[in-house]
């Protein structure tokens, strides 16, 4: 019995085993239809063996006839590209295929023929195709045998347009719809461009045409410049420098207008940074005489991203991998000058930049080699700071600029010192001659004043005298009415009592009543009074004591 369980477990064992590995190469097999460039690997903790096919998958399985429960099993998958990434490429390559007859024709024949002709044409389609005649050549196009588009007013629905030109932006030669065949096309140049387009709802059996080339009429100045600028790499500049010397001279011999258009192309899956640095249009505001037109891969007028026709440009950022600039400028404007500063870039949405990409720190990966270039290739212009790459030269010219900045600035010092100066010592001269004129002022003043004094001094000493004299003739009237005249002296003795009091007193006739008086008049007035008081007294001695009462009151 015991055998028997054993030989059972040993069976289960590799059943279970067997039915491991029948569900592994199941998803090896499922990993391979999906995604070609997906990996699966088992890893389990007993020895492996890989085996490898021509994808890039790789199977990992145990060499033991059974795994045990404890084993681990981890399945990784790494994805190159994402799955609308591979919607987008399988529509691209399923466009490439319906429109082969329209794009490559019968080349034998020089005919080409609408998508899938003469069956209906596909629903949804647009298939682009350039006509190209040797040089010195132009073509002329044919329609034949049948012509049969879905009609509709001006063509909005499925038409073909032709355009006179290798490009979508070429002058228009018509848009063509319905049952009636178009006239027969040729070109003024060695170009033809041509645009099929259909809807989502109706088709048509298309059309059938030939295509022959003719020389040209040398008569005729050509206005094919052919001028083409392929640009590329993970940055560039776009310069209106760029057009060839002998395209502009013979825009100028033949008078007509320039267009020149630019290419750029980058890796697969990296997108288009355009930045202006510098934008001036002869004739600004003008947008039919000079103008900048951005397109995608196709050249197509709808699809045209932006139109620069005034006086300034705005940074530009392209969805695709391939961007065409357009420059149109008739004669008068063919002086105008730009200057655009292109960066190829890779969105890395939630994961991270490789080892030899820089970040933008804006969800944007760009060449490592652009980092600390002088040239702001992130939009932030993060790859330029924390830079130290400055040259000897450098070096060199920021010390002379130093330099000559601090012999400016020293000027300006001394030049400002000097001034101060001047200004001080001008300033002490008006003070000191504002000084002068006010202590000149103040003595003429003093002056005035002390003149003034002196007069009204001299009228106080003469009305002072005056008064003297007043009370000089009351007091005589008085001792005339008080002593009698019989006790009254006689004139011989007053005046020997004037003499004798005079010989007594002889200081007398030098006394002045106001010492501040100089001059005769002065002293014989001091003189006189001093006797006539003299007398007075003498007379009020010798006087009754009546009249001496008398005297004294009128005193």
């Amino acid at each position: 019995m015991r055998s028997h369980s054993r030989w059972l477990c040993g069976i289960v064992r590799q059943l279970s085993c067997w039915l491991l590995m029948l569900l592994i190469a199941g998803q090896t097999v499922y990993a391979n239809t999906e995604a070609p460039t997906k990996s699966l690997t088992i890893k389990s903790s007993n020895t492996t063996t890989a085996i490898s096919n021509s994808s890039t998958t790789t199977l990992a399985t145990p060499t033991s006839p059974y795994i045990e429960e404890e084993h681990a099993l981890t399945i990784s998958t790494a994805t190159t590209t994402t799955r609308a990434d591979r919607y987008r490429r399988q529509a691209e390559e399923d466009q490439v295929d319906r429109c082969r007859l329209f794009v490559e024709g019968d080349p034998t024949k020089n005919e080409l023929y609408s998508p899938e002709y003469p069956n209906l044409y596909p629903k949804n389609i647009n298939c682009t195709r350039v006509i190209t005649a040797p040089k010195g050549q132009i073509i002329r196009l044919d329609f034949r045998n049948s012509f049969n588009i879905e009609a509709k007013e001006e063509c909005k629905f499925d038409f073909l347009e032709i355009r006179d030109g290798q490009y979508g932006f070429s002058t228009l030669i018509g848009k063509y719809c319905g049952t009636d065949f178009p006239p027969e096309i040729t070109s003024k140049e060695r170009y033809l461009w041509l645009h099929f387009h259909s809807d989502d709802t109706i088709e048509y059996t298309g059309f059938s045409a030939v295509f022959e080339f003719l020389d040209r009429n040398r008569e005729a100045p050509s206005t094919d410049l052919n001028c083409t600028i392929e640009k590329d790499g993970y940055e560039g500049f776009i310069n209106s420098t760029d057009v060839p010397a002998e395209i502009r001279e013979q825009v100028i011999r033949d008078k007509i207008a320039l267009d020149c258009i630019w290419r750029i192309q980058v890796k697969d899956n990296w997108k288009i940074f355009l930045k202006f640095l510098d934008f001036h249009l002869s004739k600004p505001n003008d947008c039919e005489t000079n103008f900048l037109d951005i397109f995608p891969e196709q050249t197509v007028m709808p699809l045209r991203v932006k139109n620069f026709c005034g006086s300034a440009g705005e940074s530009i950022t392209a969805e695709s991998n391939i961007l065409h600039m357009r420059f149109y400028a008739e004669q008068s404007a063919i002086n105008s000058t730009f200057a655009i500063l292109y960066t190829a870039f890779r969105d890395r949405g939630s994961g991270t930049c490789t080892e030899d990409e820089y970040d933008c720190e804006d969800a944007t990966c760009i060449s490592s080699d652009l980092k600390c270039n002088d040239r702001d290739n992130c939009k932030f212009r993060f790859d330029e700071e924390k830079c130290s790459n400055e040259t000897p030269g450098q070096s060199e010219h920021v010390v002379i600029i130093i330099i000559v900045f601090g012999l400016i600035l020293g000027g300006m010092f001394i030049t400002f010192i000097v001034n101060c100066v001047r200004k001080i010592i001008r300033d002490q001269k008006i003070i000191r001659e504002h000084i002068r004129e006010s202590k000149e002022s103040k003595l003429d003043e003093m002056g005035r004043n002390s003149k003034a004094r002196s007069r009204e001094n001299i009228s106080r000493q003469k009305h002072s005298q005056t008064s003297l004299q007043i009370l000089d003739d009351v007091s005589n009237r008085y001792y005339r009415e008080a002593v009698p005249m019989s006790t009254q002296p006689s004139k011989a003795d007053f005046k020997e009592k004037e003499h004798s009091i005079l010989r007594r007193n002889p200081d007398m006739t030098q006394t002045s009543l106001c010492g501040g008086i100089d001059g005769d008049d002065a002293e014989s007035s001091s003189t006189t009074t001093a006797t006539h008081e003299m007398m007075t007294k003498a007379a009020i001695a010798t006087a009754p004591v009546n009249a001496c009462d008398m005297g004294c009151q009128t005193r």
